[in-house]
């Protein structure tokens, strides 16, 4: 009885994991047609890459696995937006990131 019970516990206490998603977000104005939101799984990035060039925008791509693979690409106005995006990329990072006027995504 005691071990049943003690199972019982360990299962509850460690549920299924849910994968790990990031969502990118941002507010465009009433008028525009964007893109407001974003959902990345962390788990299927193969590559992620940071392009910088003499002058903005600054890219984020995200390649993601798939059949084919997936290609995103987020560009930011600064340098600081764009690392932000980066490091919101890496596994266990905050699961939201709103982005408005800094980087913008299609």
């Amino acid at each position: 009885m005691i071990r049943a019970c003690l199972t019982i516990s360990i299962v509850a206490a460690f549920p299924a994991a849910a994968a790990d998603m990031l969502q990118l977000q941002q507010t465009v104005l009433p008028e525009e047609n964007a893109t407001v939101a974003l959902l990345v799984d962390r788990d299927r990035v193969a590559t992620a890459r940071l392009r910088q060039s003499s002058k903005p925008p600054y890219v984020v791509e995200v390649t993601l696995i798939g059949e084919p693979n997936i290609s995103l690409a987020v560009n930011c106005k600064d340098l600081a937006g764009a690392r932000q995006v980066f490091d919101a990329l890496r596994t266990r990072s905050p699961a939201m990131l709103d982005v408005s006027g800094r980087c913008w995504f299609d």
